[in-house]
């Protein structure tokens, strides 16, 4: 278990404060001496928990949420389907026509993928199209994915320094900037020039 879950797990277990509301800077929590071997202290931070106007739903919400849960749930079931084709990576020959006629489909010899009955996907496809006809349940879908990203951006303002705590040398605070995540060239004094390196390589090569 790394510092870093021991973290997150305690800052899961601190009261639940109201709407973006700060804990105290002073909150800080003690890793057991069984685990570390040693009593130390990781300050948290300020921790702030995002709650935005619509995340609890509307009524047209609670309406269609079966009917996006069973979209949802169609959508794994035929990604699960796929299973591609066996391939002989042996023979690098000519393979021909490998299309084969059973009742009347064209079928892939060594197909692993297992075709859904035409009744069931017919069945789901009418499902989707009721689900899409409805303006009021396309709004509240693209509603929801709207909160969901506004949560989000609070989140990463509120809480950044306390993310980036974790892991300065890449996440803000140290060599790289927190906007770009790449190297700034702040260790381009002590890092490899390219004509450095193609002397280097001219020079083994003529030894």
């Amino acid at each position: 278990q790394t510092t870093r879950d021991l973290i997150r797990r305690e800052l899961m277990a601190l009261p639940e404060p109201s709407a973006l509301a700060r804990l105290p800077s002073s909150a800080k929590m003690r890793a057991s001496e069984e685990q570390f071997g040693a009593s130390i202290e990781l300050p948290t931070g300020d921790y702030h928990r995002v709650v935005v106007n619509g995340d609890d739903g509307d009524p047209d919400y609670l309406k269609c949420a079966d009917r996006l849960a069973a979209a949802v749930s169609m959508r794994d079931k035929y990604k699960g389907i796929d299973r591609g084709q066996e391939e002989d990576y042996a023979d690098f020959g000519d393979m021909g026509e490998s299309l084969v006629m059973e009742d009347g489909i064209f079928t892939v010899p060594g197909l692993r993928t297992v075709p859904t009955p035409w009744a069931t996907y017919i069945k789901d496809i009418n499902a989707l199209f009721d689900l899409l006809e409805v303006g009021a349940w396309l709004s509240v879908c693209k509603t929801r994915l709207t909160v969901l990203e506004e949560k989000f951006e609070l989140y990463s303002l509120l809480n950044g320094e306390v993310e980036a705590r974790f892991n300065e040398e890449t996440g803000g605070g140290g060599v790289h900037a927190p906007s770009v995540r790449v190297d700034n060239s702040v260790k381009l004094s002590t890092g490899m020039n390219a004509q450095v390196l193609m002397r280097y390589i001219h020079q083994t090569a003529r030894e």
